[in-house]
């Protein structure tokens, strides 16, 4: 059964958010009064559960059509369609693909109340990939190009938000609170998410890699709860100014330009993060702003070192940052620092500190991640995973475009292995999807244990004895060559590219090396083989340049192509991958540009 319940907020009563959009959501904000007051937000809340409330609608980028029914059998193809027909108290699941201009999406994308919009949870969406950005008016920060916009008590999850403006940002969430949970925001060029306004959503979970200005932003009278993130070769991690006040905990920020950056005259509460291995510093504060670190009461936990500079800079005039209770060396902090002592304030901890932890902290004066603040649980709802759709990143596979074949490299295949059973989404081989109608869950109940049942089919025919009965086993002798051929190992997840030595870089592209070849079928070339459509390529090949590059892609090399030469720093199947390299090398300085493959 699908248990799934839309995020509760305490405190939302105007009609502006209460009332659907029946026409899209763009036309009811612009109708929204100029001096329109948001009224104050709580912290997302967790879910409740009534299961029999809840609608499901089925979207597949690359097997949908958006005249479709909604449904397993009949998904639709857009977001942007699902979100137009969508009832409040609704579930729209993605199948693996990129959700494009290219496959019917409008950006921005304008996230309604009580819907939850959901990929794959359990790799933090990296094959349902959300690509490109439109025009958002902001109330408060004027025209901003965005890949999607929040709304109160809506929910994303289990999606990649890449948005390759100049000035993109992943998220917006403005004066509303929602759950942000299990995404991957990279490559957007400015912000990952922006929390701006009243704001006070959860963001938890998530993995923000090479976005260009920050990861989140933090503005206004904001009050976020950011828990248990990754953020890292950022600008900065986290930009916290203005007014706002964010919980920010259990994060581990490094590789960063600066890790977190306090501004204005905001107030927010660090415990237990790991801060280290950023570039400059670790935490930087200036202006009026006054972040609590820890006190002799609610001790930080933070673990802060090994930054470039310092660990913690306090630019400030005449206040001094608290600091009890952290893993945070004496030597490596500029301005006045408190880290132990007798500290006696009026003031106390900040009011988000007392709102959150309340009477959390254990005896002993000892408090965790995990009892400071309760874990708002999403309602479980299953990954969808249609057996005609597998393919990551891109709607169909492309064909093997042949280069010139003076370029061509022998790549010796290894037999392949025996396949295994692939336990994360098992998918039986020439099974078409049931012709299922699911419209709400109280409808089928036996959707919840959709992939069990793969799992368990997978498994059973897989360790079945009685098939593997009759196998015989063959000596083979060894070979006469001295010489061995060995499988490659898995590609990296990291960002940095690596490749075989001599060969072109490889972006993953979000597919994998064939593990067979079919008989009949012999590529020429490595482009061939893998089914690469776009190099990256730097036109000056200094060796100034060259060290730049190689600074993000370890094994770029200098090459001859069509009589120039140049550098090249990657090969792709899709230009949304191309790009992302494109935009990292901008960021380092680095004329790049992207060339079809022919």
């Amino acid at each position: 059964m699908i248990i799934v319940s839309s995020v509760g907020l305490v405190g939302i009563a105007s009609a502006a958010f209460a009332t659907p959009c029946r026409d899209g959501c763009r036309e009811q904000l612009s109708e929204t009064p100029a001096n329109y007051i948001h009224p104050p937000l709580l912290l997302a809340q967790a879910p409740s559960a009534d299961p029999n409330s809840v609608n499901v609608i089925y979207v597949s980028s690359s097997t949908g059509n958006d005249s479709g029914e909604g449904t397993q059998a009949s998904p639709l193809r857009s977001i942007t369609q699902a979100l137009r027909v969508a009832p409040p108290n609704t579930a729209i699941l993605l199948a693996p693909g990129t959700y494009s201009v290219e496959t019917g999406e409008a950006f921005p994308l304008i996230l309604k109340p009580n819907i939850t919009i959901q990929g794959n949870t359990e790799n933090k969406g990296r094959d349902v990939v959300i690509y490109g950005g439109g025009v958002f008016s902001s109330r408060v920060f004027a025209n901003q190009n965005v890949a999607i916009v929040g709304a109160n008590a809506a929910r994303l999850s289990g999606v990649t938000v890449t948005n390759p403006h100049p000035r993109g940002y992943g998220l917006w969430i403005e004066s509303s609170s929602m759950v942000v949970s299990n995404n991957t925001f990279t490559g957007n060029i400015h912000d990952g998410i922006s929390v701006v306004g009243t704001s006070a959503p959860l963001v938890q979970q998530n993995s923000f890699a090479n976005n260009g200005a920050n990861g989140i932003t933090v503005y206004g009278s904001s009050k976020p709860e950011i828990r248990d993130n990754d953020f890292e070769n950022t600008g900065f991690g986290i930009n916290i100014a203005q007014q706002s006040e964010p919980f920010v905990v259990g994060n581990r920020i490094a590789y960063n330009r600066d890790g977190i950056v306090i501004q204005s005259s905001a107030r927010p509460v660090l415990r237990n993060n790991y801060i280290e291995q950023n570039e400059r510093d670790g935490i930087v504060v200036i202006a009026q702003s006054l972040p609590d670190l820890g006190t002799p009461t609610e001790p930080g936990e933070n673990v802060i070192r090994n930054n470039g500079r310092y660990d913690v800079n306090n630019g400030t005039k005449g206040l001094t940052i608290l600091a009890y209770g952290n893993e945070l060396a004496m030597t490596k902090n500029a301005g006045s620092v408190e880290l132990a002592g007798s500290y006696q304030s009026g003031a106390g901890p900040s009011a988000i500190a007392n709102r959150i932890m309340g009477s959390s902290t254990e005896e002993g004066g000892q408090n965790h991640s995990s009892s400071i603040s309760p874990i708002n649980q999403a309602a479980s709802l299953p990954i969808y995973l249609p057996e005609s759709n597998v393919t990551p990143l891109s709607n169909t596979a492309p064909p093997p475009i042949p280069v010139d074949d003076s370029e061509a490299i022998v790549i010796p295949v290894p037999p392949p292995e025996r396949p295994q059973p692939v336990m994360s989404a098992p998918v039986a081989a020439g099974s078409p999807p049931p012709p299922v109608r699911l419209q709400t869950a109280a409808e089928n109940p036996s959707t919840g244990s959709l992939l069990l049942s793969l799992v368990r089919r997978a498994v059973t025919s897989a360790s079945n004895p009685e098939e593997n009965s009759q196998t015989v086993y063959i000596p083979v002798p060894p070979p006469q060559r001295q010489s061995t051929i060995t499988s490659p190992p898995p590609a990296p997840s990291s960002d940095i590219l690596r490749v075989p030595g001599g060969n072109i870089p490889i972006g993953t592209g979000g597919g994998q090396l064939p593990s067979q070849v079919t008989a009949g079928l012999a590529p020429a070339t490595t482009a061939g083989i893998l089914g690469l459509r776009y190099r990256v390529v730097v036109n000056d090949t200094s060796s100034q340049i060259l060290q730049r590059v190689r600074s993000l892609v370890p094994q770029a090399f200098t090459t001859v192509i069509n009589g120039r030469s140049l550098i090249q720093a990657g090969a792709f199947r899709s230009q949304h991958e191309a790009n992302r390299l494109l935009q990292q090398l901008r960021q380092r300085g680095v004329t790049a540009t992207i060339e079809p493959f022919n």
